[in-house]
């Protein structure tokens, strides 16, 4: 009888490494534990510290000088550099990347200590320098902090510069759009984990909070970095080692990144995005305008992080093969697009003052049309790596987050002016953070222009099925990039998004008849008459709008791409029972106008949405063109 061969194991390969299916499930579990340590420890600083400086009484302006603009400045310079460096760099022991988290560990570790007795070293800082300078503790903590964000953010750009990095060189290509979704899901579930156990706690146990950081931090990159083996790349020749110092490689580097107009709006959709970004560090004052207690805040978050899992989970499982075939570009630029659906909604609390239970009921549910966003986060790198050159991505990269820290920088000071003069010229108090959606909303119209104009170059240099990259030191001034196919338009896909959409619609005008009839009925005439003459009207209006976008986008030729119609209708679901259940509650806990009027302002998110909806239908009825001329002239 014939020996049975034994059959060969699978084998994957990153680079130079080479994986049996074990191997690589260690390796990647490995990396999830230093990421989740990572991800949780560093959470603190920027959500704690800002509330410590509040308490000592820093005004705005200096809580976002400290916050953000220091840390700005060392992501504009010490990041380019030890990006820059990391890719160059070869160890004996390791690769590239983990020398530049192991070795910065213990000045890591070092400044969170520093955080945790930051009041005693205040109290003798003060003693030593009695006999020459007068502080209040107050003052002198406020300094010592800063000093400590100063040092924490310098050794951090060492460690958040790379860590990414670490995924392209260790995750073989055909599972990394599933490993960032577990990413994903890491963060989102280190969100929950910090807002859940640690936020509420972080004031009144801030110092053993600040070991217990430290010695996780230590003990969950240590394993990582020690038992994770990096791949060894080739040493770089002497022409690119000479291309890479001093002068020479700074003005290639400008000349090469800053080239082009495609470029230029990447980047400056890139910068206007985080610009609007910026207003996180005064969520947690405008949360607590609104009424919230820093335990309400703290399970308000965690339900958030928690939500934001389960959604994260569900793309990571059954979104992420869509993301390749509708196209990661697709996905990036207009699901941020449909997100911004989420900063418009929230600007109703600058007009409206609910009770904590309708405020806090309404902001969670809200959060789901964030799953739009999670798809962006999610097809954001595999869209780069598909935009800008292989040749040179992480130079470019590094270009965009170099102007984007630069950009950052002036503009979050001029958020902090902003904050302070309408607080305090208008007589607002903390009112005035309400006002950080607006500053979002119209940051957030930028990125949208920007993303829309690289949109268009995207598709003029080929788009979908012959996209080249511009490249002013290649042959003819382009790259030859990879095409990777793209699932072409599906009517029914088509024709069941739109029809939902519009159902939705339908459900809405159906609740205003249903509340302004239980408002007749309890004799809450204010209540019935913003039902009878605001929500009615404008929800028929908007049932006719979405009847008419159903039968444009099955009479347009060519189709549609129904990637987004598809996700775009998902939300409309979500929102149009989101709103039912607010409008509910608001009604049941206040007699007055408050709940219709409410309705009616989400009402005109929907009439937003609409509009972008033919926006988007306009610009896919191009798109499609172009790829159908490219497919007749093959």
């Amino acid at each position: 009888m014939a020996e049975e061969k034994k059959q060969e194991p699978v084998l994957y390969t990153a680079g130079p490494l080479t994986y049996t299916r074990g191997k690589l499930l260690l390796t990647m579990a490995l990396i999830i534990l230093g990421v989740f340590v990572y991800s949780v420890s560093v959470m603190f600083v920027p959500k704690i510290i800002p509330l410590r400086l509040k308490d000592l009484g820093c005004s705005n302006t200096l809580l976002i000088f400290i916050m953000s603009t220091l840390a700005q400045i060392l992501n504009m310079t010490v990041c380019p550099w030890v990006s820059f460096k990391s890719d160059r760099f070869r160890s004996k022991r390791w690769g590239r990347r983990f020398p530049f988290i192991f070795y910065t560990m213990p000045m890591m570790c070092a400044s969170w200590l520093l955080f945790a007795f930051v009041d005693t070293e205040s109290e003798i800082l003060l003693k030593a320098i009695a006999p020459w300078v007068k502080l209040s503790p107050a003052a002198m903590t406020i300094i010592l902090l800063a000093v400590i964000v100063v040092i924490y953010q310098f050794f951090f750009m060492f460690v958040g510069s790379v860590i990414y990095y670490i995924y392209n060189d260790l995750i073989p290509p055909q599972f990394m759009t599933r490993f960032m979704g577990v990413i994903q899901i890491l963060s989102s579930l280190a969100a929950a984990f910090f807002n859940f156990f640690i936020f509420e706690h972080s004031l009144t146990h801030f110092r053993w909070i600040l070991i217990g950081i430290t010695i996780a931090y230590a003990i969950g990159m240590s394993i990582m970095c020690l038992c994770v083996k990096e791949p060894r790349f080739p040493e770089p020749d002497a022409e690119e080692k000479r291309q890479s110092k001093g002068i020479r490689a700074m003005l290639t580097f400008m000349k090469e990144s800053f080239s082009h107009r495609f470029y230029w709006y990447a980047f400056c959709g890139n910068a206007a995005a985080t610009i609007a970004g910026a207003t996180a560090v005064f969520s947690i004052f405008y949360q607590k305008n609104m009424g919230l207690t820093l335990s309400q805040i703290g399970q308000l978050n965690g339900w958030t992080g928690l939500i934001g899992t389960v959604l994260v989970f569900t793309i990571a499982l059954v979104g992420t093969p869509f993301i390749d075939r509708w196209h990661p570009v697709r996905i990036a630029v207009f699901c941020l697009l449909f997100g911004q659906m989420g900063t418009v909604l929230d600007c109703k609390w600058i007009f409206f003052s609910p009770p904590v239970e309708v405020f806090f009921w309404g902001s969670l549910m809200i959060t789901q049309v964030t799953f739009l966003l999670r798809f962006r986060a999610i097809s954001n790198m595999p869209s780069l790596m598909r935009l800008y050159p292989k040749s040179r991505f992480g130079q470019f990269c590094s270009a965009g987050a170099m102007f984007r820290s630069l950009m950052v920088l002036f503009f979050s000071l001029l958020l902090g002016l902003f904050m302070d003069f309408i607080k305090e010229k208008f007589n607002l108090g903390d009112y005035a953070y309400r006002f950080i959606f607006v500053w979002s909303l119209f940051f957030s119209s930028i990125a949208i222009f920007c993303y829309m104009m690289m949109y268009r170059e995207f598709l003029r240099l080929g788009g979908y099925t012959g996209y080249k990259a511009p490249a002013p030191w290649a042959p003819g001034g382009l790259e030859v990039m990879p095409v990777t196919e793209c699932s072409k338009p599906h009517k029914l896909a088509i024709r069941l998004s739109v029809w939902s959409m519009t159902g939705a619609m339908a459900i809405l005008l159906l609740w205003s008849i249903f509340m302004y009839c239980m408002a007749n009925n309890q004799a809450a005439s204010a209540a019935a008459s913003g039902y009878l003459k605001l929500c009615i009207p404008l929800v028929a209006v908007l049932l006719a709008g979405y009847f008419i976008m159903s039968k444009a986008s099955e009479k347009s030729d060519p189709l549609p791409h129904h990637g987004m119609l598809v996700l775009s209708a998902i939300m409309t679901v979500l929102l149009t029972v989101s709103f039912c259940i607010e409008n509910f509650l608001a009604f049941s806990m206040e007699k007055g106008s408050l709940a219709p009027r409410m309705f009616f302002f989400e009402l005109i998110s929907m009439a937003i949405l609409l509009a972008m909806l033919f926006f988007y239908l306009a610009l896919e009825k191009k798109s499609n063109k172009t790829i159908t001329q490219a497919a007749s002239n093959q």
